[in-house]
């Protein structure tokens, strides 16, 4: 294995069976990060315990990983930063 990083993105896709996350970071780059039994899913507060299948696509999500020899992507923690239904306020409403 290698050492802890950080990704962030917005969640494009759930595979609660294959305990996966598809995550967009910038346009036109997305990553696959796998969930195992030991994984935190963390809820905006970051105290919160959330379940894989409580995120859905349009989350906004940061994943502590650490990379497999393979390139696979394990996450450690991940935290919902902004949910999908949350409206993103600007000063002009």
């Amino acid at each position: 294995m290698m050492g802890l990083r950080t990704v962030h993105g917005m969640v494009t896709v759930v595979d609660p069976g294959e305990r996966a996350l598809r995550l967009k970071e910038t346009e036109g780059q997305f990553c696959r990060v796998c969930c195992t039994e030991a994984t935190r899913v963390l809820g905006e507060d970051g105290e919160g315990t959330l379940s894989l299948e409580a995120l859905q696509p349009g989350d906004i999500v940061k994943a502590e990983v650490m990379e497999e020899a393979g390139g696979r992507l394990l996450v450690q923690r991940l935290f919902l930063l902004r949910p999908a239904w949350r409206e993103i306020g600007s000063f002009e409403t």
